[in-house]
This record gives C-alpha cells, sequence and structure tokens, in this order.
C-alpha cells in the first residue's frame, strides 16, 4: 500500500486524476482482500485517499460522501478525538466549501485542525495547512 500510495501521490501532483482514481480504487480493493491481514483503520485511510483525489478532481459530491464514510469509520473503530480523522474532516471541508456550504466546511476544518495541533504540535505543517484552509473558508 505504501507504494501505491507513493504512485497516487505522484500522479496526484502532475494532475493525473484519472489514474490517481485508478490507483486509490486498487488500494481500496487491496484493503477489502487483507482486511484480516492489516489494521483495521486502514480500508477508511484508503478511502479518504479516494476522497481526496475526488476533492482535487473537482468531484465534491464524491469526495463527501467517502468523507463522511471514512469520518463514520474510524469514529466507530477509535472514537471521535483520534488523529486519523484529521484528513478525512479535511477533505470534508473542502468539499463543503467548493459546494459553498461555508458553515459547514467552517466546523469541518476547525475539527480537523484541533486534532493537528493536539497530535501533531503547534509547528507541524499539518498545523499550518489547516490554518490557511481555515482562513480561506471563513473569508468567504
Amino acid at each position: 500500500l505504501k507504494q501505491m500510495e507513493a504512485r497516487l501521490n505522484e500522479a496526484l501532483a502532475a494532475g493525473r486524476f484519472p489514474e490517481a482514481e485508478q490507483i486509490a480504487l486498487q488500494m481500496i480493493d487491496v484493503a477489502r482482500r487483507e482486511a484480516g491481514r492489516l489494521a483495521p483503520d486502514i480500508q477508511p485511510a484508503v478511502k479518504s485517499n479516494l476522497a481526496g483525489v475526488y476533492a482535487t478532481w473537482g468531484k465534491f459530491r464524491n469526495a463527501e460522501r467517502l468523507s463522511l464514510e471514512s469520518i463514520a469509520e474510524l469514529e466507530q473503530l477509535h472514537g471521535r478525538e483520534h488523529k486519523l480523522l484529521e484528513q478525512p474532516l479535511s477533505n470534508l471541508g473542502i468539499a463543503y466549501f467548493s459546494q459553498e456550504r461555508f458553515a459547514e466546511a467552517a466546523a469541518a476544518q476547525r475539527r480537523a485542525l484541533a486534532l493537528r495541533q493536539r497530535h501533531y504540535g503547534a509547528n507541524s505543517p499539518l498545523v499550518a495547512s489547516g490554518l490557511e484552509n481555515l482562513a480561506v473558508t471563513l473569508d468567504n
């Protein structure tokens, strides 16, 4: 999965969205097939990767649906404060923002930012990214 994730990030960075989507779908398939051998939070994490692809690609309803699924699965496994929730919450905020659902976007971005601050510290690049996402959201 790590190698696939590297390929996914490379495809995303190059704007090759159909390729990134296929890699993310393959990752989900691997996670499902290997569910008994992998940590239980792998499936929702790779689902969040696909949501990120869709958010970047402009398929915001797909990003929203997958982000909500990932959040629900991770909360069921770990509760509401686990560090893995920050990425699907951020993806959800981006999806809401792009649909001009600014109040919902701000709530998701605030929660993602709080988790990033709590788990990674104030100086983390993830916190800086979260602050930027929230600022852009609040500016609208």
